[in-house]
């Protein structure tokens, strides 16, 4: 009467099975936040735009979604049960 695993139990091998496509995932997002955010706020010399430095990080947060939704697949969101 042996049940399943611990290994079963925890969803092991769900997580190590797409863990590659959610790490690439996250490091393009951190790359492309910190370098296009960060840039945005450097000063030209002419001062600081806000209204620029709102749009890139917007834009980057926009790109950031799109790159993480194709490679990691559907979203949780919109998984059907």
């Amino acid at each position: 009467m042996a049940g399943p695993g611990i290994k079963e139990r925890l969803g092991v091998e769900e997580i190590t099975r797409g863990i590659w496509k959610a790490l690439l995932a996250e490091f393009l997002g951190n790359l492309l936040l910190n370098f296009y955010g960060c840039a945005s706020c450097v000063g030209t010399g002419a001062g600081k735009n806000e209204v620029l430095i709102a749009l890139t990080f917007g834009l980057v947060i926009m790109a950031i979604v799109q790159v993480s939704k194709s490679l990691c697949g559907k979203m949780a969101t919109h998984e059907k049960a």
